[in-house]
């Protein structure tokens, strides 16, 4: 498969559309930080210099992880695109300013059909909104909307009823009010606080554009996105019954007798830890899954799909240059621009 030629940082047009989960992908958003042709045009050096550089064994793990990521996406077609900063041109001096710490790109930016929706994240990851705005830039106004308040796409799934989102039951403030002292519980109000304002905003903007899809809640027993905790499996026929993993220790039982009646309920064989549920479909027959999650990958093919493995391994850790940072698969490190509408089963 010939490898793309756009330029990942300043080329091209963008059409969004995302019909469903499944759909083979075309666009996506990766972070820049594992991107030779970045470091070559800012250091003067030639881009097969780069390559050879990243392919080494002291590279920095995480670089080496996302660059096999991006390459391997590139051989299968997919268009890359990278948030950046709005302002700067990148110089080896700069490159931390300009590319960003945030290597989860899932969950500023997301398409519900042919519209992209620029997200709002919480505090500590917010300084970089502006690099995905430089991505909305290529993106025709009619086809774009802003949230301006708080609402992860990691912590939504486009189903064949609508949008899920996930939020944190009542019960779950219950029990941290017994653990927690008044400022820790105050800091978890007013997180919760910002997700239902964002989930508020959400049904605005599908109002606006005349959507047909109804966003449903899902209640959470953790502070977690819904991506490690649920994940929809696409059908292969029109008649065969909607099966979806769940990690049930994560979904409050109420959400999951409601989800009974829409999905056949497989229960997450690993560990949240192996991020089993954070799977991206790279087309309807072929999901991306971290190799840790050796049962999921079993599971699955068990059902017949065409399972992609990779290494999760170094993303895992919990800081990124100097910044906070979180734990997250595959599907949060990727963003969904395009993908094909080729699948027809919902």
């Amino acid at each position: 498969m010939n490898t793309p030629t756009w330029d990942p940082l300043y080329g091209g047009s963008i059409t969004p559309s995302v019909h469903d989960e499944f759909g083979t992908l075309k666009t996506a958003i990766l972070s820049p930080i594992a991107t030779p042709a970045l470091y070559a045009n800012a250091s003067g050096l030639s881009i097969d210099l780069m390559k050879a550089e990243f392919e080494k064994p002291h590279h920095n793990a995480k670089h080496k992880v996302l660059y096999g990521h991006q390459k391997f996406l590139m051989d299968r077609g997919v268009r890359i695109v990278h948030p950046h900063h709005p302002h700067l041109q990148p110089t080896m001096q700069n490159m931390a300013t300009y590319i960003g710490y945030d290597m989860y790109c899932r969950d500023f930016l997301g398409v519900v059909d042919d519209t992209a929706i620029l997200s709002t994240l919480a505090p500590y990851r917010n300084h970089v909104r502006g690099h995905y705005q430089r991505i909305m830039e290529q993106i025709p106004e009619n086809q774009q909307a802003q949230c301006q308040t708080s609402f992860s796409w990691g912590n939504a799934l486009l189903t064949h009823q609508g949008l899920m989102v996930g939020l944190e039951h009542p019960d779950y403030l219950e029990a941290m009010y017994k653990k927690l002292d008044y400022g820790e519980f105050s800091e978890i109000l007013n997180s919760i606080d910002a997700r239902n304002d964002g989930i508020r905003t959400m049904r605005h903007i599908l109002t606006d554009m005349k959507s047909m899809r109804q966003l449903a809640i899902c209640a959470l027993t953790l502070n977690t996105d819904l991506d490690t905790a649920f994940a929809p499996l696409p059908r292969k026929s029109r008649t065969s019954p909607r099966q979806a993993i769940i990690a049930s220790d994560q979904i409050h039982p109420e959400s999951i007798a409601t989800l009974r009646r829409s999905y056949k309920l497989i229960g997450s064989p690993d560990s949240w830890e192996k991020l089993g549920c954070n799977i991206l479909w790279l087309d309807p027959e072929t999901p991306l899954v971290s190799a840790e999650a050796t049962k999921t990958i079993a599971l699955l093919r068990s059902l017949h799909f065409n399972v992609q493995t990779r290494a999760v391994g170094p993303l895992k850790s919990h800081s990124i240059g100097d910044e906070e940072g979180q734990e997250g698969g595959w599907r949060c490190v990727t963003g969904v621009l395009e993908r094909a509408n080729d699948y027809d089963f919902d």
